[in-house]
């Protein structure tokens, strides 16, 4: 199990060109998630194919932004995507990403541009004064948008907004 402590920010208009230019040069992955319904609001299980690797997870949302991780990597998403549907697992949602990556003092940020999302930077680090840190340090204040605002679920309220029209 990992322990993780992630903050995400949504770019705008100020802080986009710092961030932009913060990751000049760095090569970025593509990331397709699928995502899968789960029971408890605090949990998420999903597949994961990056560049070559795969895997399967499994996270539980245990404080605001303090998330418990069960990794393991497949040798075929197709098998384990089809494995969870005979289990009774159903599609959620598919989100798709390319991210860069950046190691800054003792925090990876990574600026996320979600398909028909938007540019978001996500700072992942030992513990959540150090990320607020790195935050301020980039150019990134105030409050990051919390555990609800996962990129599943601002998908999700975009699709509804768009349906509700």
């Amino acid at each position: 199990m990992n322990i993780e402590i992630e903050l995400r920010y949504e770019l705008n208009e100020t802080n986009f060109a710092k961030i932009a230019d913060l990751f000049k040069g760095t090569k970025s992955k593509l990331t397709k998630d699928t995502y899968y319904v789960m029971e408890n609001p605090s949990h998420y299980l999903r597949v994961r194919e990056e560049d070559g690797r795969k895997s399967l997870e499994f996270h539980n949302h245990v404080g605001e932004n303090t998330t418990h991780e069960w990794e393991t990597e497949v040798s075929d998403p197709e098998i384990a995507k089809e494995i969870l549907t005979h289990i009774g697992k159903k599609i959620d949602i598919i989100v798709e990403k390319e991210r860069s990556v950046k190691k800054i003092d003792d925090c990876l940020v990574m600026w996320d541009k979600v398909k028909d999302l938007g540019d978001f930077v996500e700072i992942e680090a030992e513990s959540e004064e150090k990320a607020q840190m790195c935050a301020e340090k980039i150019g990134l204040s105030g409050k990051d948008l919390g555990a609800d605002k996962s990129y599943p679920n601002l998908v999700k309220e975009k699709l509804d907004k768009e349906t509700a029209i």
